[in-house]
């Protein structure tokens, strides 16, 4: 055993001596593996660039507050403690949020840094064990209250309705129960309201085989009970509607139809429809691993026909085919890119596009039209024939979510140099209480003005905390610093050669 020192540019504080560094020397013991040196080195050198460890700790400390206990093994994930519209549940932020703490609770554990971090064992199982629960429950409350209980014919007037659709949101009370939001329980009457998303049922399912695959079932009981009773229904329920209008990502339609004299939103979301070929998918996964039988005649092909006979094309003469984001239904395809097309094909995984210049040409089109050379993207952009659509919301600002997750894209494709100016970035809007934005006001925003003053009714500021984002930065941090040091193992097994 040899012991070496680094002596730093600056001394740090006595009370970071869990990072053995004392009177400004980096003590670290070694053994003679010098592979195994090095892997230690780098690691310590990459948590402290940025004074990056204080930060990972500081916004695990704040995320923690988004999540609040109920019942027996339930919890209530608060979308933002900042903003008051955001005092609810999403299932599409609370999967999303789950499945990024699970990218980050692998790292953490692989180079065994719970502790430096913050977290005691055992903690993140339990506290992520009761966000799937509740969401289970969210998603047998919706199935319960929807009348028949059958899926009716889409023809039908009544599926226009939000009460008969599993919705984007809702409460949990004290004592762990479900019910709709107090804002909800009007617009569930409204035709196609904005509550209306598709994506909520395939995350969940994501989510929970992504739990499962790091911590088991112990934990989730409750869900996989509920799932064994309604994962045929679930199924049955994505493929029925895969092909109909319902709000986006951003809980917006793009075009509008009347019906009976009343405006109803008529645009389907390439985004929405990729994730129910991933929901499919993810829902004969979910069975195999809790001994159930998968559900029968669902063929997520045919989502996957769906996708790619309506959503691909080109949106300028240089642009090549991409998949486009909106589809009026019974009309034409809207050119248009959207930053939630990274998903697609980092998380949803359509087999026929994976790798295929349709996916080159659509994160070219992403970079070029969406970011601009910036470190975040704006949502989205429409082209030709409907360029006058603009994201109004807080002036069409740049959303940290979406940068984190075209990120995490760029990570996959070997792009560290990327990747570390995103979360550079990123970092550098960390507050001081650990919460990370929604959205920030840099260029290429700006698309148009705030018709519905949200800015102005926000105090004159962007939404700055948002549990997506800071369990996104979590994930994406995790995973760099994992690339980080597996390049730094590639590369010297290569100078070995």
């Amino acid at each position: 055993m040899r012991t070496i020192f680094i002596y730093l540019y600056r001394p740090l504080d006595f009370i970071r001596h869990k990072l053995g560094i004392i009177h400004g020397v980096f003590v670290i013991e070694t053994s003679h593996d010098t592979h195994f040196d090095k892997r230690k080195v780098l690691l310590n050198s990459t948590l402290l660039e940025n004074n990056r460890l204080e930060k990972i700790k500081r916004v695990i400390e704040h995320q923690q507050k988004h999540t609040l206990p109920r019942g027996e093994a339930d919890a209530h994930i608060i979308a933002s403690l900042k903003y008051p519209w955001y005092r609810h549940q999403w299932l599409r932020d609370s999967a999303k949020g789950i499945m990024n703490m699970l990218e980050a609770a692998d790292v953490l554990s692989k180079y065994g840094l719970y502790e430096r971090v913050g977290i005691q064992n055992g903690e993140l199982e339990s506290s992520l064990g009761r966000a799937i629960n509740t969401m289970w429950k969210a998603l047998y409350f919706f199935e319960e209250n929807i009348k028949g209980q059958e899926i009716r014919d889409i023809r039908d007037s009544r599926s226009r309705l939000g009460k008969n659709h599993v919705l984007a949101r809702f409460d949990v009370s004290e004592d762990g129960s479900v019910s709709l939001c107090e804002p909800d329980k009007g617009q569930v009457n409204e035709l196609r309201s904005w509550i209306m998303q598709y994506d909520s049922i395939p995350l969940t399912l994501l989510a929970t085989v992504r739990y499962i695959k790091s911590f088991g079932t112990s934990d989730i009981g409750y869900s996989i009970d509920i799932a064994k009773k309604i994962l045929p229904w679930l199924a049955t329920y994505m493929i029925n509607y895969h092909n109909t209008p319902c709000a986006d990502l951003w809980e917006l339609y793009y075009s509008r139809e009347k019906i009976n004299g009343i405006e109803v939103g008529s645009t389907i979301d390439s985004y929405t429809v990729a994730s129910i070929y991933a929901g499919i998918e993810k829902a004969k996964e979910l069975a195999q691993l809790i001994k159930v039988d998968p559900p029968k005649d669902i063929d997520s092909k045919v989502v996957e026909d769906f996708l790619i006979k309506h959503f691909i094309g080109e949106i300028d003469p240089s642009s090549g085919k991409i998949v486009c984001k909106s589809k009026i239904e019974y009309g034409e395809l809207m050119k248009s890119v959207d930053s939630s097309a990274v998903e697609i094909f980092r998380l949803f995984k359509p087999g026929r596009l994976i790798g295929s210049e349709v996916e080159d040409n659509t994160i070219k089109a992403i970079e070029k039209h969406l970011m601009d050379n910036s470190p975040l993207p704006i949502r989205f952009k429409f082209f030709g024939a409907h360029d006058h659509i603009k994201d109004t919301y807080f002036y069409g600002g740049n959303w940290y979510p979406n940068a984190e997750e075209y990120a995490m894209y760029k990570l996959g494709k070997g792009d560290l140099a990327r990747v570390k100016e995103i979360i550079d970035f990123i970092e550098g809007q960390i507050e001081e209480d650990g919460s990370i934005p929604e959205q920030s006001l840099i260029k290429p925003a700006s698309q148009g003005n705030d018709p519905e003053h949200y800015f102005e009714k926000n105090g004159n500021q962007m939404i700055r905390c948002l549990w997506w984002s800071e369990t996104g930065y979590l994930g994406l941090v995790s995973m760099y610093i994992d690339a980080v040091l597996k390049k730094e193992t590639k590369d010297e097994k290569s100078d070995q050669k």
